[in-house]
This record gives structure tokens, sequence and C-alpha cells, in this order.
């Protein structure tokens, strides 16, 4: 049987006024996960409610995800850019995607 990609879904909210920063935060962010081999399906923003934005991210297994999970928590830029994301997020979501 072939193994299928965890694949993980994240929703960030913030105030109107920062949905700027989170986009300036986001082209900050895809330079480190590429550093760290995180592949990012894509990004998008609700038409609706665009301070809703959402991307997801692919793993070969969980233990790819678990082991790229500590290498980012261990990166200083990674640390700081999630700081400053805090500190504009009012709201988040993660769901863990696998396949049926």
């Amino acid at each position: 049987m072939m193994k299928m990609a965890l694949v993980m879904l994240y929703r960030t909210s913030v105030s109107e006024d920062d949905i700027g920063e989170l986009d300036d935060l986001r082209s900050e962010f895809i330079k480190i996960y590429h550093k760290h081999g995180v592949k990012i399906i894509g990004y998008w923003r609700d038409k609706n409610k665009p301070v809703h934005t959402y991307y997801m991210s692919e793993y070969k297994d969980e233990e790819e995800y678990r082991s790229t999970i500590e290498k980012l928590h261990s990166d200083e830029d990674y640390i700081r850019l999630s700081a400053r994301l805090n500190a504009i997020r009012t709201d988040s979501t993660v769901t863990r995607l696998i396949p049926l």
C-alpha cells in the first residue's frame, strides 16, 4: 500500500489594520520554510473575510513533520518571526489532514 502525505492546514486571523504586516511576515516565513525544506502547497486569503488567511504544507509522513517542527522551533529567525506573528494574530487554527 502506498504511503500518503500528511498535510497541515493553517488559518490565521488578524485585524484589518494588520493584513499588510501579515503579508510581510509571510514573505519572511517563506525563506525560513525553504531553508528547512518545508513544502508549501499554497497560500490563500478568504475572499469574503480578508482578515483570514490560509496556507497548507505537506510532509511525506509524521516523522518528517515532527523533525521539521523541531528544526523550526530551534531556528532563531523562526522564533523571532513567530513572536511578531503572535503579536498581531487575533485567532488561529491548525488542522492535520490525513488521506482516506
